[in-house]
């Protein structure tokens, strides 16, 4: 078996994991089961837009392998509806409002701090793996040079929550934009950068 074979059915394992985990965590906001959104008891959920989102980025990778035109547009939506959510939510962090789009699927009945409303940290890696699915194909050298450099950014802020996470650092002393993602979310968006690079 060759490297690239072998590298070629890791992407497509890692993809099918965060397939199976967005459509249960989707479930588990359906139907108010708890212990699907929180792998951590009491700890920080993984939203419904988060796995939404996830879901959205393994198909768009999926279609992405097709060099058909019809294809390339529904990447290229794909990719705009991730970068819109994903730019939405970080807008309501920083202009201080609330949108729709937070409990526009379900209603979040967990949360106290803004409920329904994913970390400022997965919405800022949401924008830059949506602009990662546009450029992932892209014939021009520069553009793919820019989606390498914004999904190493992901996998930096990924690795950063997942070690706060694994040594237990108190929420108190984390960098303020990590402390609210969940352990799967960043689990899951270390993998995911990886696989698009």
């Amino acid at each position: 078996m060759t490297f690239i074979t072998r590298f070629n059915k890791i992407k497509n394992a890692v993809l099918i994991f965060t397939v199976l985990i967005s459509i249960s965590v989707i479930s588990g906001w359906v139907f108010d089961i708890r212990r699907i959104i929180s792998v951590i008891p009491d700890g920080a959920t993984m939203k419904f837009n988060t796995a939404f989102l996830f879901l959205l980025l393994c198909i768009g990778f999926f279609v992405s392998r097709k060099k058909v035109k019809q294809y390339r547009i529904i990447n290229t939506i794909l990719a705009c509806t991730i970068i819109l959510i994903g730019t939405v939510t970080l807008g309501q962090y920083y202009f201080n409002f609330t949108s729709i789009i937070d409990n526009f699927f379900v209603v979040d009945s967990f949360s106290k701090d803004f409920p329904g409303r994913m970390s400022e940290a997965s919405a800022f890696c949401f924008v830059l793996m949506g602009f990662g699915l546009w450029g992932i194909d892209s014939k021009l050298n520069s553009i793919k040079l820019i989606t390498q450099h914004l999904l190493l950014v992901v996998t930096l802020v990924a690795w950063v929550a997942t070690v706060a996470y694994i040594l237990q650092v108190p929420a108190e002393s984390k960098i303020f934009w990590l402390n609210s993602m969940a352990i799967d979310t960043s689990v899951l968006f270390f993998m995911l950068s990886y696989v698009f690079c």
